[in-house]
């Protein structure tokens, strides 16, 4: 069932340029935030966090299911959206907080203050 949930969610996010914009921005963020850390801990980063977007999308699709005889198309992206959206909200405060700055290690924060003075395109 999940993994039929999930399709349909990926397909969701790549039918509707909104939904599509709103996925890729998350997961740049979530990258964004994953590069401070080691591969292995990046790699857990990224994955917890797909799982948690696809948990959240999927339990709102579900409820949706429960709750209306007729889901309209437009229902199930608009409310699938707004999920997504404040996902994208949340990481990309998080990548900006001072408490998350606080969080990193002295190698990290040298990194991430390099990369922001660069307009994060500075690679070395």
């Amino acid at each position: 069932m999940k993994i039929v949930l999930n399709g349909l969610i990926d397909k969701l996010c790549d039918s509707n340029f909104d939904m599509k914009k709103s996925y890729d921005n998350y997961f740049n963020k979530v990258n964004e935030i994953a590069d401070y850390f080691s591969k292995e801990q990046a790699d857990k980063i990224i994955n917890t966090e797909k799982d948690k977007l696809y948990n959240m999308l999927g339990n709102k699709l579900l409820n949706m299911m429960k709750e209306y005889k007729e889901i309209t198309a437009e229902m199930l992206l608009f409310n699938l959206y707004e999920v997504i959206s404040k996902l994208e909200e949340q990481e990309t405060a998080m990548a900006n907080s001072q408490d998350y700055i606080n969080s990193l290690s002295t190698n990290a924060k040298k990194e991430w203050a390099r990369k922001m003075s660069y307009g994060g395109d500075f690679e070395m």
